[in-house]
């Protein structure tokens, strides 16, 4: 959700979020009903890209409710919403997936109510794919009202699959003690 365009995303990773979705009411009661995310990008494949869709923590796209520790940024406090078993698969023929909660939430009333959609990268995912998350108008669907008004486009992200190297050691020079450690850092 706050990454610039094609930043890296590693191959079998945690959990990213890659889009932050706002939702207010003022009608006491209201509930997050669905939240219906299509995927893009060059390469992109539902089948390689991501983790298979599913109920739990481990799916390849799942939502959270940012009702976590630090209020504002997607953590590891933030809370999975459990899905419906049946939103746990991507729709026939397209990369659309739609996100029902088991239990729709419940809106707090006058406040920003924060959610994520994280997503987790295979194993198999290819170096090079783009990942675009897209939410198109009326996708965040809400008891109270549907969202956005027109279709948001998420900054993509490109799948990383070569393992970081390390070319040199550190440490004093020609084996020497009691350096100053400005003197050991590559200028």
């Amino acid at each position: 959700y706050n990454n610039s365009p094609s930043a890296p995303i590693k191959a079998s990773s945690a959990a990213a979020a890659v889009l932050r979705l706002t939702a207010t009411t003022t009608t006491a009661g209201a509930t997050l009903n669905s939240a219906t995310i299509f995927f893009t990008g060059s390469g992109f494949s539902t089948s390689t890209d991501l983790l298979a869709i599913s109920t739990s923590t481990g799916s390849g796209v799942a939502l959270y409710n940012d009702a976590g520790s630090s209020q504002n940024n997607f953590d590891a406090t933030d809370q999975v919403i459990v899905l419906n078993a049946a939103s746990s698969t991507w729709n026939t023929g397209t990369s659309t997936v739609i996100l029902t909660p088991q239990s729709p939430v419940t809106l707090s009333t006058s406040t920003s109510n924060i959610f994520y959609v994280a997503i987790r990268t295979a194993g198999t995912a290819v170096g090079g794919h783009q990942i675009v998350p897209v939410v198109r108008p009326n996708n965040i669907v809400t008891s109270d009202v549907n969202g956005p008004a027109a279709e948001f486009v998420a900054n993509s992200l490109a799948v990383d699959v070569v393992a970081p190297t390390v070319t040199t050691g550190g440490g004093p020079p020609n084996g020497q003690t009691n350096v100053p450690v400005d003197a050991m850092v590559d200028r």
